[in-house]
């Protein structure tokens, strides 16, 4: 047991084999398929005589932490996720040093668009030999998200998938708290959910004037729907936010839906599925490594799909890579 948290942990050791790798996998995943996938994971980790520890959790509570004790007590770890986008942000935010660590994913969630370019082979057996292989090894960005209200105490989280301001944040949260995801997820129709919802949250946002400053200019942009920084093309399973964003390239891409009514934009905001958004009336793009978003009154506040709070103060930046293995 770790910590005194909702951690089971399974440890298969071979004599002689130091080579250990720290597996931490949401069995409840995919409504339950996370499970099968682990079985089949597992059997074949022993059957290439692979060394490793699984920690288990239902609702990835606890990653953080788990991870943190590991690197207390190894120099190095070689970190496998499965389960989604989620369960992968809990896991990073235990890491205070990421040159101690390589990372490798194996996808089980109904939304992972951290792997959705990486080409990741369809069969697992092929994805675990390219990971004991080291077949393809990249240098992730990992972004920090820094929040706070005015008076109270900074509160920063990170991310490697996307962090946003309003209206896409709440669709994480209505999502995360609701059952219609649970429900398609059992018909593989996860990725429906946040179509669902998101067209419902377009009339229920409260539209904000938001002040940005990215590369020392700063705009003033009024009736803004949301503020998206994104380390990869897409986030919310699929949602083509930034089609031209790179988890290598030391930058962010920055999507603004702004001066827009709530009519306009559900004409608008669709777009963002066939990637035609960009250059649209109110729609602005830019790139930098950081941003400052200010914003004229609390808005939620997510990195990779996990909300933090609402806040009025916002700062994202890259400032850390991690080795992801593939």
């Amino acid at each position: 047991m770790g910590n005194d948290l909702s951690i089971m942990t399974f440890i298969f050791s071979i004599p002689g084999v130091t080579n250990m790798y720290y597996i931490f996998v949401n069995p409840a995943s995919q409504s339950g398929k996370g499970a099968t996938l682990l079985n089949e994971a597992t059997g074949y980790l022993k059957s290439k005589q692979a060394e490793f520890e699984i920690h288990t959790t239902q609702k990835d509570k606890g990653i953080d932490e788990e991870v943190e004790e590991i690197l207390k007590k190894e120099e190095t770890a070689k970190i496998i996720v499965m389960g989604g986008d989620g369960t992968l942000n809990h896991c990073i935010n235990g890491i205070k040093d990421f040159s101690r660590v390589e990372l490798s994913v194996l996808p089980t969630g109904s939304g992972n668009d951290f792997v959705a370019n990486k080409d990741l082979p369809k069969a697992m057996e092929e994805r675990i030999d390219n990971i004991l292989n080291r077949k393809r090894v990249s240098s992730i960005d990992v972004g920090l998200t820094t929040v706070s209200n005015d008076g109270e105490a900074p509160v920063s989280r990170r991310f490697i998938v996307s962090s946003g301001l309003g209206y896409d944040a709440e669709i994480c949260y209505s999502v995360d708290h609701s059952s219609v995801k649970n429900i398609l997820n059992k018909i593989g129709l996860g990725k429906l959910a946040y179509i669902f919802i998101g067209v419902r949250n377009i009339f229920t946002n409260k539209l904000s004037t938001i002040t940005l400053t990215v590369n020392n200019k700063t705009a003033i942009f009024p009736n803004s729907f949301f503020v998206a920084a994104m380390n990869q093309p897409c986030e919310g399973g699929g949602v083509h936010m930034a089609p031209d964003a790179r988890d290598t390239d030391g930058e962010l891409g920055f999507t603004l839906f702004y001066n827009m009514t709530h009519l306009k934009g559900l004409f608008t905001i669709p777009k963002i599925y066939s990637k035609k958004h960009i250059g649209r009336s109110g729609v602005a793009y830019l790139t930098g490594k950081e941003i400052e978003i200010t914003c004229s009154e609390p808005k939620m506040v997510h990195c990779d799909g996990e909300v933090i709070g609402t806040f009025k103060n916002v700062h994202i930046i890259l400032d850390r890579k991690i080795t992801f293995v593939y």
